[in-house]
């Protein structure tokens, strides 16, 4: 009997350890987040913090834990999200330093609300980090925003045009879309790469008929460091090559020279 509580009394110990462990190791994972993150029991109590919320909300993670997170955020209905298990999603609220943007959900365990979790981040931050974004994809190549889903139109034949422009976008095959203008040409381009396998990749659009032809054949194909007077240190890619793995979308390419069009043929018919 003896033996049996010691090598209960070690199992305790040993499990105490690796719940400390694990709980520290969601607390180290949690520090590292650029964002606010609490979560509070049943009573709205605060249980667990970050130290990016602490930095916000206060200074020191021991001021907030055991703090109400109805204190913390007055006037925010977290009660709704405690008693009725409703989501706040993206709500817009105004602490002293700073306006952020707050989720807050509840935390459900065997069918009963036992707590909830809230995040939080400066909105300031965040239209940081999507410009930072935009410039990237910029860098990348141009983004198709469009699908087929986006084409308004009933008759049959734009649905069938739609149909048809399906098909061709489970292809590896170079097109030709032709029609007035404002008949919606680079929205059937969109909608073809994003329904692609090349729709991860970028999305190169580029008006021939807006650039003098010396400047475009530059920006199509590219050139080296020192090929002409002006020209870039290091040289520059060709659009050909930014858009590898993705779409090359040249509009109103008719009004092309008959010499750059030979040139493009070439590039087309080798792939």
């Amino acid at each position: 009997a003896v033996n049996k509580s010691i090598d209960e009394a070690i199992r305790a110990v040993e499990i105490s350890r690796s719940e400390k462990a694990k709980s520290h190791r969601i607390q180290t994972i949690m520090d590292y987040a650029f964002e606010g993150i609490l979560s509070a029991d049943s009573q709205g109590t605060v249980v667990m913090a970050n130290q990016y919320a602490a930095n916000v909300l206060s200074g020191e993670k021991a001021e907030i834990i055991d703090q109400s997170i109805f204190k913390l955020f007055p006037g925010l209905p977290v009660d709704q999200v405690l008693k009725k298990g409703e989501h706040l999603l993206s709500r817009m609220y105004r602490l002293e330093k700073m306006t952020v943007s707050v989720n807050c959900v509840p935390l459900i365990t065997k069918g009963e609300i036992t707590g909830c979790v809230a995040t939080f981040q400066d909105i300031t931050r965040i239209q940081e980090e999507e410009e930072k974004i935009r410039k990237q994809l910029h860098k990348k190549g141009f983004v198709a925003k469009y699908q087929f889903e986006n084409i308004i139109g009933s008759c049959r034949q734009m649905k069938d045009t739609i149909k048809t422009a399906e098909k061709f976008a489970g292809s590896d095959l170079n097109l030709y879309i032709y029609g007035e203008t404002g008949t919606g040409k680079e929205l059937f381009a969109q909608s073809i790469h994003n329904a692609s396998k090349r729709k991860n990749g970028p999305f190169v659009a580029i008006n021939c008929a807006a650039l003098p032809e010396n400047l475009l054949e530059s920006e199509l194909f590219g050139y080296v460091d020192g090929a002409f007077t002006g020209a870039a240190k290091g040289g520059k890619k060709g659009l050909f090559e930014l858009a590898h793995n993705g779409t090359l979308f040249l509009d109103e390419i008719g009004e092309l020279s008959l010499k750059l069009q030979a040139r493009l043929l070439r590039v087309i018919q080798e792939r």
